[in-house]
């Protein structure tokens, strides 16, 4: 069960009915099979004496931009929206960007193509490489102000800080951002969970757009550290550290009380609270997880500064098994550690499944801490291969497509190629949803994978209206089909 949402998705939904008969035609290299019962269904819409209009908008440009509608040219002297009439409603135009401003970079939303088989609403985006998004409640989507947001740059395995900044108005931009990097986003922000997110924008569609939410902190608790400490949260003790197990960066002992803030995360109940990708990296070995609990630990002392193991100290430590296993996980599994600075899971621990006063807990003696820890049983993935259209046939290249466990609680995530084709992991023998999506717009298919590759033999085909479901208030939201996912390619 899982919960989707436009507002998790991106700051811009752009929505727009894309009318008119028939597909691209033969010789438009975004051709695909027309639905022969369009017409039956919206004969008004292929009365071959109507006619249609063709508006045109135009977003993020410097200067001029061209477009062309068929034989018609549209010039804007900047963003705005333009419209042509007269078009028949039982033939196709094709829409072409002709020109930009040096520095620009346009494309047609949600195809990200140069041509494409024009709707009734063409929508043009342009910009330099930039991510952008806003911060958010992960439960009720208010902006969350006063964050801070710290971006990593992947340099062939060796992280690089890009930015650090405070986002005082609930959202962030980068600016400097590279196509084809890949980009660690982490945000921080007081009473809430920690989040990081993997983006990586496209020569063809360079501004990535990515909210961020934050999943609020369970409760806190403070104590004296030079006596034997054990957090709880909701009457389960997940840390225990002995006396004098605490040090900061430096190496000096903690002031004052210790605090910690605690929130157990449940990734059956939805895959998208955990930070990062399911990935996890055993030394040099790169495998996916699925996830079976996991718990944030904050650790500072009385002047916020940060708290760690010190070396050579074992702490207990139990991750309750989520409620969304329904008391059932597996026997063999490991705890992981997520990593801030390069975005993936590393160090697994192995662990025992046990009983801790009626309730399950995976326990484990643990000689470091990260942030997040999570329960995890590793695979190796097989492929899920496709592709991606818009309901008048244009291939979307440069688009996210993640493939996302409905027996199992484990994401992951893969790029269209130039052919709007895609290659996405999932783990063998097992019920998914593969999700693609531009925008708000959404599209979505069950399927099952055995040990070999799955070829899905129709593209998926994105939704002309923008979904605009919030996330459902509380710990139960049970719409599968509703959900939706942030651009989080390159992971």
């Amino acid at each position: 069960m899982s919960f989707l949402r436009c507002v998790m998705v991106n700051a811009i939904c752009l929505s727009g009915v894309l009318v008119g008969c028939g597909g691209a035609p033969l010789d438009n290299p975004n051709y695909l099979e027309r639905n022969p019962n369009y017409c039956n269904q919206q004969p008004d819409r292929c009365d071959p004496d109507a006619a249609r209009t063709i508006s045109v908008s135009v977003s993020g440009a410097s200067g001029p931009v061209e477009v062309s509608l068929g034989a018609r040219k549209l010039n804007f002297v900047g963003d705005g929206t333009l419209s042509e009439g007269g078009f028949s409603a039982n033939a196709d135009v094709i829409a072409e960007i002709v020109s930009v401003s040096r520095g620009d970079q346009c494309y047609f939303s949600p195809s990200n193509q140069q041509q494409i088989t024009a709707g009734a609403v063409v929508v043009v985006l342009c910009g330099a490489p930039a991510v952008a998004g806003g911060i958010k409640d992960f439960f009720t989507a208010d902006d969350i102000e006063g964050a801070r947001v710290t971006a990593m740059r992947d340099d062939d395995g060796l992280a690089t800080k890009l930015a650090h900044f405070a986002a005082p108005s609930a959202t962030y931009a980068l600016e400097n951002a590279y196509p084809g990097e890949r980009l660690v986003l982490r945000i921080e922000a007081d009473g809430y969970v920690p989040q990081t997110r993997i983006v990586s924008p496209s020569a063809v569609r360079p501004v990535m757009t990515e909210n961020i939410f934050l999943v609020p902190v369970a409760g806190s608790d403070s104590q004296d550290p030079h006596t034997d400490m054990a957090f709880a949260v909701w009457d389960v003790t997940v840390l225990e550290i002995p006396a004098g197990g605490l040090v900061d960066g430096v190496g000096a002992p903690p002031v004052g009380k210790v605090t910690a803030e605690i929130a157990l995360l449940d990734p059956g109940a939805d895959p998208f609270a955990l930070p990062g990708g399911y990935r996890v990296l055993n030394g040099s070995q790169g495998t996916r997880m699925a996830s079976y609990g996991a718990l944030s630990i904050r650790l500072t002392d009385s002047r916020g500064t940060a708290l760690q193991l010190a070396e050579r100290v074992v702490a207990e430590l139990n991750v309750p098994l989520a409620p969304s296993a329904s008391g059932v996980g597996p026997e063999a599994a490991t705890v992981v550690f997520f990593d801030d600075d390069s975005g993936y899971w590393r160090d697994p621990v192995a662990v025992a499944l046990v009983d801790r006063g009626g309730t399950v807990v995976y326990s484990a003696s643990v000689t470091s801490l990260t942030t997040i820890i999570a329960v995890a049983e590793t695979y190796r993935p097989v492929q899920v291969r496709g592709c991606l259209a818009d309901s008048r046939g244009n291939r979307i290249i440069a688009a996210p497509v993640v493939s996302q466990g409905r027996d199992y609680a484990g994401l992951a995530y893969a790029l269209t190629d130039g052919e709007g084709e895609f290659s996405v992991p999932a783990r063998a023998n097992s019920e998914l949803l593969i999700h693609g999506m531009v925008g708000a717009h959404l599209g979505t298919e069950e399927v099952s994978t055995d040990v070999t590759t799955t070829v899905l033999m129709d593209c998926l085909v994105l939704d002309d209206t923008a979904t605009t479901a919030l996330p459902p208030a509380g710990r139960n939201p049970s719409d599968l089909d509703a959900h939706l996912f942030g651009p989080t390619p390159g992971i």
